[in-house]
């Protein structure tokens, strides 16, 4: 394993016996308005966790359906369903709380690191038996866990001409004709991982709709939905009829979600910049900043 430690012995030693130690809790929203509880490592094991990433986790080869990973992404994953007459969107219940050590251990074994290697890997990067959602190493180690689900979905799913594809916890299907009959294999390969539906988040869209997988809209092209940059717009308005000084904070949430939509339609990006900029001019008397 090419682990390099920074931390000293005891610390290290702690780390491993201990780990719920080195996590605090935070809380996110979500893009729908929920929150999301999230356990987040302390700088000293969250680099260790970075280097693990680096090192040694990055080695093992992703399956072609797994879109979460260095050069995939939402909009990769989107493509692989465009023009696609009907298209099905299921989430696996409470997907990282249900990795548990024993197979992270497992996953890592059949992927072929030693039982030395993997066990150290699990102590460092799971805690109150599961995934944290939060570390560096946890969509690593998720992806690895899901390896096998990933190879039995895509091999029975190929076998009737459909599309599979996996981004995080949200599993896509696609095809020109009508795959209903296929919830049955999806949830029999799920069932036998130790695994569950959300059936509250299960998905269908046949010929006329526009899917939307992962927040990106199936179209011609994949594209954001026109409600999203409304959203964008109008919390810069309201942001604007506050009355203040646009703060870093502010700025930097606006951008990130412009950024966001720079991706999939770059003309409404540059509009939304323009519009920012033109409030930070007025706001604080200078030049635009952007």
């Amino acid at each position: 394993m090419a682990l390099v430690v920074n931390a000293d012995a005891a610390q290290f030693d702690s780390m491993c016996r201990e780990p719920w130690r080195f996590y605090r809790t935070a809380s996110i929203a979500k893009r729908d308005g929920s929150g999301r509880s999230l356990l987040i490592p302390h700088e000293q094991l969250m680099s260790v966790q970075r280097r693990l990433v680096r090192h040694d986790l990055a080695r093992f080869v992703n399956h072609p359906a797994d879109h979460c990973r260095l050069g995939r992404s939402v909009i990769t994953n989107a493509w692989r369903h465009v023009r696609h007459r009907y298209v099905s969107a299921y989430d696996i219940a409470d997907c990282y709380p249900s990795i548990q050590p024993e197979m992270v251990r497992a996953a890592l074994r059949r992927a072929g690191m030693t039982a030395a290697d993997s066990d150290l890997v699990v102590k460092l990067t799971t805690v109150c038996r599961q995934l944290p959602q939060g570390a560096p190493t946890s969509p690593a180690l998720l992806s690895i866990a899901l390896h096998r689900v990933d190879c039995q979905l895509s091999a029975r799913a190929a076998r009737h001409g459909i599309v599979y594809t996996r981004y995080v916890d949200d599993l896509f299907f696609s095809g020109n004709a009508s795959i209903a009959f296929f919830d049955r294999e999806v949830r029999t390969v799920l069932s036998d991982a130790g695994f569950a539906i959300r059936r509250d988040k299960r998905r269908r869209w046949g010929p006329g709709h526009r899917p939307t997988l992962a927040g990106v809209v199936l179209a011609t092209r994949p594209t954001i939905h026109p409600e999203y940059v409304d959203g964008v717009r109008r919390l810069m308005h309201n942001m604007r009829e506050a009355g203040h000084s646009p703060s870093a904070a502010d700025v930097d949430a606006v951008l990130g979600k412009i950024g966001w939509i720079a991706q999939l339609r770059p003309r409404a990006a540059h509009l939304l910049k323009a519009e920012l900029a033109k409030w930070q001019q007025v706001a604080i008397g200078g030049s635009p900043t952007l």
